[in-house]
């Protein structure tokens, strides 16, 4: 059981960065379809024009601020890597709280996240 467990764990990252991996994908082919086969009035690039244009910052900034927490925790785990089997990797301290291990990269991309969503609010108090 500790082997298949010891397995998801190694694969696990590989997995995650296949799934956003498609993510981008799957959205870049709809802001293709949005831009490049709008003409129609009633086809799929010009309901997805709509969709996209209705409301900028909730469907471009919220993407692009998941993508830029995910590239600031994928730097600086790359600017200090995890050691296995030491406890000294990526540490997180704020509150009086201390993350460290696999809670410290997640609650950074979390603060960068929420931080990136508060500022893409602010921008749009006047409206």
């Amino acid at each position: 059981m500790e082997k298949i467990i010891t397995n998801v764990v190694d694969f696990a990252p590989g997995i995650a960065i296949i799934i956003i991996m498609l993510g981008i994908l799957g959205y870049g082919v709809a802001l293709l379809l949005a831009t490049f086969l709008s003409a129609k009035p009633s086809s799929l690039g010009a309901l997805l024009k709509v969709w996209f244009m209705s409301s900028p910052a909730q469907h471009i900034g919220i993407p692009c601020s998941a993508i830029a927490s995910f590239a600031i925790v994928f730097i600086l785990l790359r600017a200090f890597p995890i050691n296995k089997g030491a406890d000294d990797g990526l540490m997180l301290k704020a509150f009086g709280l201390e993350f460290s291990g696999p809670s410290g990269p997640i609650t950074l991309w979390l603060i960068c996240f929420l931080a990136l969503i508060f500022a893409l609010k602010l921008l749009r108090m006047d409206r």
